[in-house]
């Protein structure tokens, strides 16, 4: 019962959202996080995170 229940479920899942459409609400929420992040905190995102890259150091006051 289980068994069948889960695969009508793959069978309905797969039919109505394909893979790329998946992958592509991730990556659109994902954008929106980091968006929402680096505007809540005022900053960018990868500022902390890529110290060594040159692109962000001169904003810090070191």
């Amino acid at each position: 019962m289980a068994a069948s229940v889960a695969d009508m479920a793959i069978r309905v899942g797969l039919a109505d959202f394909p893979l790329w459409v998946f992958c592509f609400l991730m990556f659109i929420s994902l954008l929106f996080v980091l968006i929402f992040k680096s505007s809540y905190s005022g900053q960018a995102p990868d500022e902390t995170a890529q110290p060594e890259s040159g692109t962000f150091v001169k904003q810090q006051p070191r």
